[in-house]
């Protein structure tokens, strides 16, 4: 049986998108600096020893042991791009294609880096620990948004402090660049943020209302300017007293951090983020519910 793997997640979600190439730039960008800035010793593993590629779609079964570190990116495109697909196993040259194939018209696109597990004796399948980016249109509103998100074990990131840093720089730099309809840094919740899944909602769940009710909050909250304004800006949400960071965007928005470290995100610290947040947060929010970080007294919330 696959133990629990506690992981890290942190997106940025757009509302407000550029033009097709700078967007297929961006996220090649993006893709890059997570696999070189954060894969660390995943990354090591895999270019000093990769697990030879399969001759089937995708690579599967995988071709492999159990302790053997494994790699798989994709790529889709939409129809009047040419309706193209990749999905491979990681080889140095597949990779320069995964790259290329992020190009204007692309859907979505990621990769997984992570340890193989045991399944039988003749069979092994993605494990952990594990480091996952993707970045893409979020269906079924393609239209209008996309995101940039990156999950990481948290076995991954407990060692030393400046992995920890090195994850938020790289969310940090996107939402930077951009002016976010929203985004967090928190437990994995399969998707959807810390509030999405205590309220039941998908990522699309009022689509229109992400820039007057805010999507949730956790350790790092990314709330879009229009709201952040409503607070009272900077100086407000500084002397709060609820964030050791509360810094305006570079083109618009709001990055809150309420510890310096996640796991001294717990009760105390998520409790004074939602008092400060509260009054843009939707209504009948779970408060007492939302203790994500792992210095909370329930670890597994």
């Amino acid at each position: 049986m696959n133990a629990p793997d506690p992981a890290l997640r942190g997106f940025v979600r757009l509302d407000r998108v550029p033009d097709p190439g700078r967007l297929a730039t961006r996220s090649r960008q993006f893709f890059e600096r997570v696999f070189t800035t954060l894969a660390g010793e995943l990354r090591g593993r895999l270019l000093a020893r990769p697990v030879p590629p399969g001759d089937m779609p995708g690579d599967r079964p995988i071709r492999g042991v159990a302790g053997d570190v494994w790699a798989h990116c994709e790529v889709r495109a939409a129809p009047e791009a040419g309706d193209r697909e990749l999905s491979a196993a990681y080889t140095a040259g597949r990779w320069a294609a995964f790259l290329a194939a992020v190009g204007e018209g692309y859907l979505s696109a990621g990769y997984a880096v992570s340890v193989l597990r045991r399944i039988t004796d003749t069979i092994v399948a993605e494990g952990h620990p594990r480091l996952v980016a993707t970045a893409g249109w979020e269906y079924p509103d393609c239209a209008s948004r996309f995101s940039f998100d990156v999950t990481q074990s948290l076995a991954l990131l407990d060692r030393d402090p400046r992995d920890e840093m090195a994850f938020l720089a790289v969310l940090r730099d996107v939402a930077d660049e951009f002016s976010p309809a929203y985004g967090e840094v928190s437990n994995d919740h399969g998707g959807f943020s810390a509030l999405e899944a205590e309220l039941g909602w998908f990522p699309w769940t009022g689509v229109d209302t992400y820039r007057h009710t805010l999507r949730g909050y956790s350790w790092v909250t990314i709330v879009p300017e229009e709201i952040g304004d409503r607070l009272g800006g900077v100086p407000v949400l500084r002397r709060s007293g609820a964030f050791a960071t509360a810094e305006a965007l570079r083109n618009g928005g709001y990055w809150l951090q309420a510890t310096r470290r996640f796991a001294d995100y717990g009760d105390a610290a998520a409790h004074a983020v939602h008092r400060v947040l509260a009054p843009v947060l939707p209504a009948g929010d779970p408060a007492v519910r939302l203790t994500p970080g792992p210095g909370s007294r329930r670890p597994g919330a």
